[in-house]
């Protein structure tokens, strides 16, 4: 992942948010993230590994509730390890949605205190996943297997892995956390028509809740292959695609 820039993995995955339509998903799924819903959850609280720096990492707060219940003037922080994050934003696109930056040590536990107007909403430990040092196939041939192998400091909650291309297909499958390799069958995904970029990714994720909050942390390790993938995908808004890659790993 590290090796990685900001906009690949922007664009990589939010080729995943637009492929969902046309996904094919292994029958033999291993059970994932719960569903996070207004029915059971008033906040959604999602940490992403950004890749902007060596440490940093992305935060959402996301309000499930009515509209109504937020405020302008209200304010909202998050206490990590004693170290206090406001965090910023306000209505977006129908939904109130505010975020920050922190840096974070993959593997590591981190006592997190969610604040609305400096009172708390919940307290979790949440634990940072590791992330996947993967060996990838040097090229990559739709109508052959292809097989993946990766090295993990420790399991994680979660882990998946995707193949997509810049033609809007993609193949997910869940798997098990102390999985180590996995082989895409063949035809797995239909070549492009034109444009023939490929992209994999494994994704790791764990997951806590505190009363109706919900955390969800994740980490990317990915690999492009031919062309079309960037050129074909704009930088997407992260947080869309953070919660869009936790959907599929449901």
């Amino acid at each position: 992942m590290k090796k990685l820039t900001i906009l690949l993995l922007l664009v990589m995955v939010s080729a995943l948010m637009l492929f969902t339509a046309c996904a094919k998903d292994d029958d033999d799924v291993i059970t994932g993230i719960p569903d996070i819903t207004p029915a059971n959850y008033d906040w959604d609280i999602t940490i992403m590994d950004a890749d902007f720096k060596a440490a940093d990492y992305m935060i959402w707060a996301d309000w499930l509730g009515n509209s109504s219940a937020i405020d302008v003037n209200d304010e909202f922080t998050l206490e990590i390890d004693g170290t206090s994050h406001d965090l910023m934003g306000g209505y977006d696109e129908g939904d109130w949605s505010f975020f920050t930056l922190a840096e974070f040590i993959p593997g590591t536990q981190y006592n997190m205190i969610f604040k609305k107007n400096d009172v708390q909403v919940a307290s979790q430990t949440v634990k940072i996943p590791y992330t996947a040092n993967a060996t990838f196939p040097s090229t990559f041939d739709p109508t052959k297997t292809a097989k993946v192998t990766w090295q993990l400091t420790g399991d994680s909650k979660y882990q998946g892995i995707s193949l997509f291309t810049s033609d809007n297909d993609e193949y997910n499958k869940n798997l098990a956390p102390s999985d180590r390799s996995f082989t895409f069958p063949k035809n797995a995904v239909n070549p492009p028509a034109t444009d023939a970029g490929y992209g994999m990714m494994i994704q790791e994720a764990n997951f806590e809740k505190s009363g109706r909050v919900a955390f969800s942390s994740f980490s990317f390790t990915m690999q492009e292959y031919g062309q079309g993938v960037t050129a074909k995908f704009e930088a997407s808004n992260l947080r869309k695609i953070a919660k869009n890659i936790r959907k599929q790993m449901q």
